[in-house]
């Protein structure tokens, strides 16, 4: 008889499969183990764009770019600059902010200069 998942096991089934507590331990982290998935790796960790989010707080002119807002274009080449990513699209950046809940628009923005003149 097959055991259903969350069911609790039975007193044969215990009896069966019994185990030292090392290959218990190896039996729970092979449970636990994530699956391999379909489809491309992520490129980008968390802690990247934890930082990349990050910066996009911080006013463009704190890194002495001469922007009221950022661009997803010039947050991008900035968080290259900083060595953050080796590579990164503008579009992933907008990506990026737009699922944290940042406002970013759907056509090119030009930002205003700071340094008039």
């Amino acid at each position: 008889m097959a055991r259903h998942a969350g069911s609790p096991p039975n007193r044969n089934w215990i009896a069966s499969n019994k185990r030292t507590p090392g290959s218990l331990r190896s039996a729970i982290k092979a449970t636990l183990q994530d699956a391999a998935r379909p489809g491309k790796p992520t490129k980008f960790t968390p802690e990247q764009v934890a930082h990349i989010i990050k910066t996009a707080c911080e006013k463009p002119e704190h890194f002495g770019i001469p922007l009221s807002h950022w661009t997803p274009s010039a947050l991008a080449r900035e968080v290259v600059n900083q060595q953050i990513v080796p590579s990164i699209s503008s579009r992933q950046v907008g990506c990026f902010l737009k699922r944290e809940g940042f406002e970013t628009e759907s056509k090119p923005v030009l930002a205003e200069s700071e340094h008039h003149g």
